[in-house]
């Protein structure tokens, strides 16, 4: 099971690097990293941390990659309000 978790990081990672090449041709690539990095940065560590809970890892390891996917949605929710992307 922990494979597949490997797995679907590896997606979130390919993802990523094209969302921000592909976004990066219209806008500039700093434009498109701050667009879609705290989402999969979000998605991420909710990922990480259901790989932490299948590998019996310390609790303190979910904990922190929940509390880190928190940190990215606000993260973009603060950056989609303020722009006004909605």
């Amino acid at each position: 099971m922990v494979l597949f978790v490997d797995i679907v990081l590896g997606v979130i990672a390919v993802e990523a690097l094209a969302l921000v090449v592909l976004l990066g041709r219209n806008g500039g690539m700093a434009r498109a990293a701050r667009d879609v990095v705290p989402s999969l940065a979000a998605g991420a560590c909710l990922v990480l941390a259901i790989r932490s809970v299948l590998a019996d890892a310390a609790a303190g390891w979910t904990i922190l990659f929940l509390s880190l996917s928190l940190v990215a949605h606000l993260v973009d929710l603060h950056r989609r309000h303020f722009a006004g992307i909605r």
